[in-house]
């Protein structure tokens, strides 16, 4: 390797070998000197002066030592230092390493993947094409990052950075630094993204100002600082400290990392994650998604349509105006819409994994403003609706759905649910399993449209008014309901549909209707009407006297059969259970259990047993009544009237035992 030494004058300096590309050393030492190096890998060293460096072809290594010296790599992938001074290096063609050392320098990286370094002073770094690297170091400096996906740190000092076309990644470590993209038109150039360390704005973006093009800001470090975005499609991510992280315009992702930090939305449709920490989340206007993450956390949607999700913790949610979706996780969650005016927002949805209630939902309270609410997953939990008129969805267990005050619809879904309306004119669906609904206004519809489980079939209605299942039919009324049980004391009425009903009375006096099906009706306390005209039926009877005797109409004596229930004689003196004190069965409980022939008495004007005489059954077959007579000091008691035109073909094989 030759090696070409000048003195301390002026030194124009050439090498030797320029046409064999041989590696040389080339030494100016001082004076304003003038090397070249040609083809082959040179060092080049500028020595004291303002030199002027020239690499050529090759990989060369240029110093350009102290003064205001030139530097200019040539093609390859060349190594370039200023040094002391305020210098100019250029790298040329490759993929060259530039740093301008002390001083004011201008360093341009040309085509190639470079490395540009401004180190002290005030600089100027121009990567052009490629995936440069640009850092001002010390002092206040210009970085362009060219063509490219660059990656642009100020350093220290007031920086003033443009990364152009391409993704571009920018460290920040001052406030007053200054991120823009000019000229960035190329496609795709739309993930330009800045870690800052301090408080910084993106904000306003507009064409020519800070910001304008670029769309990213992560806060790095643990301080509690801040970011704001633009008018673009923004994502802010915050560090672990306590951050407040403000979208601007546009559609906006923003993530509070760590910490107890305020979200804000503003206009667009934002995406809010509050992540940990007690986090504020406002989406304000546009339909955003607000989720806070672990913590107990505060989300308000402000306008639009929202979905809003407080995760882990208590957390207490108001969707605004619009229709809004609120995901609940802990009962404890407070949901409620203060400030919801907009016309059309009435269609505010809960999705809940516990047991949740929107009452009292009254002005201010939890439940205010909102309407639905779906259990979601598969455990046994329950909902409650509030003064509005709700919708209460259970999920595939075993629900209780109370819809409150209002006209409430409520669809319990799989699993064998409890469903009560409350007060209103409410329609209920238990869906699949064995359900129970509480009826307490003669207009609530009790259905069940889409009851398909095997086994579904105990489906049942207690009503404290008078209730009709019919028609029964696909779609309406009473369709997949059995049985109607009547509460309280009031003197109300019960109808079937179609299908095999139980129908039962409350302790007052009843009128129940089966309908078509095979039917049991159990008239219970009370002076009650039995009315069955189709199908194979079961009248129960277990009350005795006249103040309870039952009216039976449509007895059938080749379908139907009269139940002696277990409790017939409980108020009398001797009574015995299992069983009915003088009464014999040829086997036991339903089915297949006639009455013993030798406890059945028929006949014109029998008005039942004297004291003394059998225990029995007696039908009197003039007038329809039946007596029961257990051969106690109380004599017999009427119990029911089947009319004389059943009475008269009765055997003892209609009585049996329940």
């Amino acid at each position: 390797m030759p090696l070409i030494t000048g003195d301390i004058f002026n030194n124009i300096i050439t090498p030797l070998f320029a046409s064999l590309g041989v590696i040389g050393w080339y030494s100016g030492l001082g004076g304003d000197d003038i090397i070249f190096g040609y083809d082959g890998d040179d060092f080049l060293d500028g020595g004291n002066g303002n030199d002027f460096l020239d690499g050529d072809d090759g990989s060369d290594t240029l110093h350009g030592g102290l003064g205001n010296d030139f530097l200019d790599g040539g093609d390859g992938n060349d190594t370039l230092n200023g040094g002391l001074g305020d210098d100019t290096l250029y790298g040329g063609l490759g993929n060259d390493t530039s740093d301008g050392g002390d001083g004011n320098d201008l360093i341009i990286g040309n085509d190639g993947d470079d490395l540009l370094l401004g180190n002290a002073g005030n600089d100027f770094l121009i990567g052009n094409a490629g995936n440069d690297s640009l850092d001002g170091g010390l002092g206040d400096d210009f970085l362009n990052g060219g063509d490219g996906n660059d990656i642009l740190n100020g350093g220290v000092g007031v920086d003033s950075m443009d990364g152009g076309n391409g993704d571009d990644l920018y460290g920040v470590d001052n406030s007053g630094d200054i991120v823009r993209e000019l000229l960035n038109t190329a496609p795709g150039g739309t993930a330009d993204t800045v870690l800052s360390s301090v408080t910084y704005s993106l904000a306003p973006g507009t064409l020519g100002t800070q910001g304008f093009g670029i769309e990213n800001l992560i806060l790095t470090g643990s301080a509690n600082i801040n970011a704001t975005g633009n008018g673009t499609n923004n994502i802010l991510v915050g560090n672990i400290g306590n951050n407040v992280l403000d979208g601007g315009l546009g559609n906006d992702t923003s993530d509070g990392g760590d910490g107890n930090d305020l979200i804000i939305g503003n206009d667009g449709d934002d995406l809010l994650l509050g992540n940990a920490g007690n986090d504020f989340l406002i989406g304000n206007a546009g339909n955003d998604s607000l989720d806070g993450g672990l913590g107990d956390d505060f989300l308000n949607g402000g306008d639009g349509n929202d979905i809003l999700n407080g995760g882990v913790g208590v957390d207490s949610m108001d969707g605004g105006n619009g229709d809004d979706l609120y995901g609940v996780d802990n009962s404890g969650d407070i949901v409620r819409e203060l400030l919801s005016t907009a016309p059309g927002g009435t269609a505010d949805t809960v999705l809940s994994s516990v047991t949740y209630s929107l009452a009292p939902g009254t002005l201010g309270t939890q439940g205010f403003g909102i309407e639905n609410l779906i259990l979601t997953g598969s455990a046994n939990i329950n909902a409650t609706g509030n003064g509005a008129n709700n919708i209460l969805v259970g999920n595939i267990g075993n629900n209780v759905l109370d819809g409150g005050l209002g006209n409430d619809t409520l669809n319990g879904g799989d699993g064998n649910d409890i469903l009560n309306g409350g007060v209103g004119v409410d329609s209920m669906d238990g869906g699949n399993g064995d359900d129970l609904y509480g009826v307490d206004n003669s207009g609530d519809i009790v259905r069940e449209l889409l009851n398909t489980a095997p086994g579904g079939t105990a489906d049942t209605v207690l009503s404290s008014v008078t209730y009709s299942l019919a028609p029964g039919t696909l779609g309406t009324q009473g369709f997949g309901i059995e049985n109607l049980i009547l509460t309280g004391s009031a003197n109300i009425n019960a109808t079937g549909n179609g299908t095999n009903n139980i129908l039962v009375g409350n302790i007052g006096n009843n009128v129940l209707g089966g309908g078509l099906g095979n039917d049991a009706l159990n008239g219970s306390s009370g002076q009650d009407t039995l009315v069955d005209f189709a199908g194979s039926d079961l009248f129960w009877l277990d009350e005795i006297g006249l103040a309870n005797r039952d009216l039976i109409f449509g007895f059938s004596v080749l379908d139907d059969r009269i139940v002696l229930a277990d409790r017939l004689d409980s108020s009398l003196v001797g009574f015995i259970s299992p069983g009915i004190k003088g009464l014999g069965f040829t086997g036991g409980p339903l089915p297949g259990n006639p009455l013993n022939p030798a406890s059945f008495f028929s006949g014109a004007g029998f008005t039942g047993g004297s004291l003394g005489a059998p225990s029995g059954i007696y039908v009197n077959t003039t007038n329809g009544d039946i007596w029961y007579n257990d051969s106690t000091v109380l004599g017999s008691s009427l119990i029911a009237n089947v009319g004389a035109g059943a009475a008269a073909g009765m055997t003892n094989s209609h009585f049996v035992y329940g």
